[in-house]
């Protein structure tokens, strides 16, 4: 099965929401949010509605740090397998996101002998991707295949990258006090 990952990404906030956000500040924004996991300092829930909604999406996922609040936003459409689909929905988002925000890679690129979505299921075969950047967030397209896989655009505070990298360092000097 092939899903598709979709984000939407607006001038002024993201679905309605603010970065920093806490999840009782979005619950009060008659969301309902469901806890799935805690990474560290990063709390994740499931929602199937958020302030402002894109088309055809069925879940979103908010990644929220326990301190400095909504972080991350991806969210979830339904499963295709219908290849021109999937690169269709590619280049609609692609292109609103170019129309927006700068670009900062884009790689089209498969192996010709292997077909589209088996290709992208292999490291070596291809990728096809763009990212972009704005001010507050970071912005990622990819097509990606797998047993459930589709378009992915995932969209993240700049402050994210900081606070995973102090997440991941937190657990190496945890794990070397007990190692």
């Amino acid at each position: 099965m092939y899903a598709l990952f979709l984000i939407a990404v607006l001038a002024a906030d993201v679905f309605g929401l603010q970065w920093g956000e806490s999840p009782r500040s979005v619950t009060m924004k008659q969301v309902s949010l469901t806890e799935t996991e805690t990474d560290g300092p990063f709390v994740h829930y499931f929602t199937h509605k958020l302030p402002k909604n894109l088309e055809n999406v069925i879940m979103y996922r908010l990644t929220f740090h326990k301190t400095k609040g909504l972080q991350k936003i991806v969210a979830l459409s339904p499963r295709t397998l219908n290849e021109s689909k999937i690169k269709s929905e590619f280049d609609r988002i692609e292109s609103i996101l170019k129309s927006k925000y700068e670009v900062v890679f884009t790689k089209k690129e498969v192996k010709p002998d292997v077909p589209f979505l088996q290709c992208l299921e292999l490291e070596a075969c291809g990728k096809w991707i763009a990212v972009f950047t704005a001010p507050d967030r970071d912005i990622m397209i990819e097509i990606i295949s797998s047993d459930e896989a589709g378009v992915l655009v995932s969209i993240e505070a700049k402050t994210y990258n900081e606070l995973e990298e102090q997440r991941k360092k937190l657990a190496i000097e945890k794990d070397g006090q007990v190692l």
